[in-house]
């Protein structure tokens, strides 16, 4: 599941019908997703980020980050279109 924290906007997305994703294509995104976030936490600029962000604004990318990637469900995604098609920001998304 997820927590998204959104606020409520013009509806700017058009119809959430649309908003669809197959199970084969939401696995190789999370995939390449996987493979992309391991690559750069092995930057040292990375790092840094992701220790002032951590510390400066409380939020901590990098603790779970492959479970919550992992976790990400076809059902997950569809509902966070939706929110956002029903005119929802989504500023972070705590899987």
């Amino acid at each position: 599941s997820y927590q998204a924290k959104t606020s409520r906007a013009g509806n700017s997305f058009g119809s959430t019908n649309a908003a669809t994703i197959s199970p084969a294509a939401l696995a190789a995104y999370k995939a390449a997703l996987l493979t992309e976030v391991s690559a750069q936490m092995a930057r040292p600029e990375t790092i840094v980020d992701n220790v002032l962000m951590r510390y400066s604004e409380g939020k901590d990318v990098v603790t779970g980050y492959q479970a919550a990637i992992n976790g990400v469900t076809v059902d997950s995604v569809k509902k966070i279109l939706s929110d956002l098609a029903s005119g929802a920001k989504v500023e972070y998304v705590i899987m």
